[in-house]
């Protein structure tokens, strides 16, 4: 059963500045949170340490008690559907309130905690660092769905990290190839997750040999035919002026 986030987080701070404690030295680490991890009390210990933070507050409601602290006109324009401002806390930590139209179109309101000084990051500035979460999020979801990390075997901080090592170099391997060998097949333009689920139906057998590798398809469909047709060496015509010109 895994551990809710407020239990591991103390266990979870350890091993990252501990794994990056090079980084933490030359202060260039920097803990990027969500809500889970928004507490008064990880707050607290994120104090504690030496570590830069930036971390989404838990409680909705304290946003929406702080948004009722702010002049209209104290807003700062982020887009048409987010305003955001700074609200004083004390010179160690710095509240930046946002105030957003949600996906019911509804107004909300959450803050991000940091300690990272006014003169490293505006608050705008830290507003779209915060942001940048949301490609790893999606990213994850990709996780997710397609290479099974939410049915994780340990709750233990390395063996998660070295799983999701082998994720990120299966995903990068299966990019590669499809920008590579795909490029000008059929499946230039298919995503990750159809490549996989579609490919991943086709039975074959691998032998390997002392210099190469052989793959045998038992039985040859039409997306096996397909996958046979992109592994196939791609010539190129060259021109026999071209190669006089340069003889």
């Amino acid at each position: 059963m895994p551990y809710p986030c407020g239990n591991r987080f103390e266990d979870l701070l350890k091993a990252t500045t501990f794994k990056f404690k090079g980084h933490l030295s030359m202060n260039k680490l920097i803990i990027r949170a969500d809500s889970g991890y928004g507490s008064f009390n990880n707050i607290k210990i994120l104090q504690r340490t030496e570590v830069k933070f930036v971390v989404k507050a838990f409680s909705s409601q304290q946003s929406a008690n702080l948004a009722k602290t702010i002049q209209n006109n104290q807003w700062q324009k982020i887009n048409i559907q987010v305003h955001i401002v700074e609200i004083p806390v004390s010179k160690d930590l710095r509240i930046i309130a946002c105030e957003f139209v949600g996906k019911d179109g509804k107004i909300k309101y959450s803050h991000l905690i940091t300690n990272i000084s006014s003169e490293k990051m505006s608050a705008i500035e830290l507003f779209h660092f915060y942001n940048e979460r949301q490609t790893i999020e999606a990213f994850f979801k990709t996780c997710k769905e397609i290479y099974g990390i939410k049915n994780l075997r340990t709750s233990k901080f390395y063996g998660i990290y070295g799983f999701l090592w082998l994720v990120f170099i299966t995903h990068n391997l299966i990019t590669l190839m499809k920008n590579t060998t795909f490029n000008s097949s059929k499946f230039q333009n298919i995503g990750v997750q159809a490549l996989i689920k579609k490919l991943g139906s086709v039975f074959a057998t691998v032998i390997e040999f002392k210099d190469h590798i052989e793959i045998v398809l038992p039985n040859l469909s039409k997306l096996a035919k397909l996958f046979v047709e992109a592994l196939q060496p791609k010539y190129i015509q060259l021109s026999f002026h071209d190669f006089l010109n340069t003889a």
